[in-house]
């Protein structure tokens, strides 16, 4: 988890220059993003660059600390790339923070990480700070327990998202506990939760898929609490499985007795769905609900279980996908996978986390439903040359790799298949190499772009061959082979030679 002093600098006004995160702090200027802007430190992590693994190591079942986050699904996926997983955070009137530790099965609070140190402070479902499984480890949960991430134990796919929040006065911690069918209210200092909702009672995690009129939920992914009309908004329901539900929010108006009943029931109209929900926020003031429909590419905007404004395609038509030809080679900021907690400041400025685009998408506010077009952002952060228009993290550019999948030597060049392109070093063995950037590129226009589809095809390189005696580089891509003559080594940006498909392939005989 990145934490940001500021985002930007203010244009104009009588601020202009100075570090800002809103318009209104610039008292006359505008709040401008700085797209390349470093965090200011980094959550779960020992430092916000070079490290990314789930308590230190994905590689082992490694016990949990104060300092670290397992936010991947080892061991079925060791690599964030794999498995990247979105969830709400929670923040109380005292700046601590509150995250869903997810495949460490526990809730943990930061003390205002922004002037304190980086180390969680409490926590929820574990008795300690390194313990980690599934309900502590037993068969049954309890009323200390949580299993929010145990891809051994319970089917894999109810770990998608996960989802906390908290009332202002850090009083009221509701948690979504989707491995165990439920949603949990806890106070601070207290291991045992004070209220279940979803379940009868505190041993029981009874699947709620297939009776959707029964007290049992179907998978929790999100809870938004409203303190000021005492009202908790759940959201549940899953796509997979024989029991399949697409999707409902639960309302609870005064949520005081345990498996108490939902007093209403908020669907789409007839003829739209949901798809893979994961995220709910509440809209300062208004109470509005909002609602990340995920693979539908949209954010919902809910007043009484009406949706009034969106963010996205501008209707309800289940698109499920970013509303675009090819969801791979996206537009920059498109609504595209949104996840996890919506940022809503206090100017009413809405910052949407994009999945796919590895964006968090700034909009000055979203269009009624039904509106002429769709909202259009004003800025967004994470923006790096390299990361537009693509689906690949970390920045790729020269001195990066999206997902190498093979490797090639031509004399003294290392060359690389990474996905959409083909990059290569000069003079691989040369210890001063080490580090530093591609001295080329094929397939692409220049080494910050993935997104070129002329000479790829639009299809990933899989595999590279050399052939020395007669200086020719062989990749695969699809259906296609593509072949250069290097007789002095692979240059820059060059075209193939040949390309063609298996449907130009003749047997030797001719046939």
């Amino acid at each position: 988890i990145l934490g940001f002093d500021t985002i930007g600098t203010c244009t104009g006004g009588s601020k202009a220059g100075q570090g800002c995160t809103e318009d209104s702090f610039c008292t006359g200027g505008s709040c401008t993003i700085n797209p390349t802007k470093n965090a200011s430190f980094a959550l779960g992590q020992p430092n916000a660059t070079g490290t990314g693994a789930c308590n230190g190591d994905n590689t082992t079942k490694a016990a949990a600390t104060n300092g670290s986050l397992c936010l991947v699904p080892y061991p079925a996926q060791i690599s964030p790339l794999e498995g990247p997983r979105g969830g709400q955070i929670a923040r109380d009137s005292s700046r601590n923070i509150y995250v869903v530790d997810t495949f460490n099965n526990r809730v943990i609070k930061y003390n205002d990480p922004f002037a304190n140190d980086k180390l969680a402070d409490a926590v929820w479902g574990q008795a300690d700070m390194t313990s980690r499984l599934c309900n502590k480890g037993q068969p049954s949960p309890s009323k200390s327990s949580l299993c929010t991430g145990a891809i051994d134990e319970k089917p894999y796919a109810y770990f998608f998202t996960s989802a906390v929040d908290v009332s202002p006065d850090g009083q009221q911690i509701w948690v979504a506990d989707s491995g165990n069918q439920r949603v949990l209210k806890f106070k601070p200092g207290q291991t045992d939760a004070q209220l279940v909702l979803g379940q009868s009672g505190y041993t029981s995690s009874v699947d709620g898929c297939g009776d959707p009129e029964g007290p049992a939920m179907c998978t929790p992914t999100g809870v938004a609490y409203d303190s000021a009309r005492n009202t908790l908004y759940v959201m549940d329901g899953r796509t997979f499985g024989p029991e399949l539900s697409t999707g409902r929010i639960l309302v609870f108006h005064n949520p005081t007795g345990d498996g108490q009943a939902p007093d209403a029931i908020w669907t789409l109209p007839a003829g739209s769905t949901f798809l893979w929900p994961r995220g709910l926020t509440l809209e300062p003031g208004t109470g509005a609900l909002w609602v990340n429909d995920t693979d539908n590419g949209r954010a919902l905007r809910f007043v009484n279980g009406v949706v009034t404004h969106i963010l996205g395609d501008n209707d309800l038509v289940p698109d499920g996908g970013c509303n675009i030809s090819n969801p791979v080679f996206v537009p920059p900021h498109i609504v595209c996978s949104p996840h996890g907690t919506m940022g809503i400041d206090r100017d009413g400025k809405i910052y949407l986390p994009n999945l796919v685009t590895e964006l968090v998408a700034k909009f000055a506010a979203p269009v009624a439903l039904g509106a002429p077009a769709a909202a259009e952002p004003v800025g967004a952060m994470f923006d790096q040359p390299g990361r537009n228009n693509h689906v690949y993290a970390n920045h790729v550019g020269p001195t990066g790799l999206a997902n190498p999948g093979y490797v090639q030597f031509v004399g003294t060049q290392m060359v690389v298949a990474d996905r959409y392109r083909i990059v290569f070093w000069n003079n691989y063995n040369g210890s001063s190499t080490s580090g530093a950037a591609a001295n080329g590129v094929l397939a692409q226009n220049d080494l910050t772009s993935q997104e070129q589809g002329g000479y790829n095809q639009f299809a990933q390189f899989t595999s590279l061959a050399y052939d020395a005696s007669r200086k020719l580089l062989y990749a695969t891509h699809g259906p296609w082979i593509s072949i250069w003559s290097v007789p002095t080594g692979v240059v820059d940006r060059a075209p193939p030679t040949v390309q063609f498909s298996y449907g130009d392939l003749i047997t030797a005989a001719g046939a």
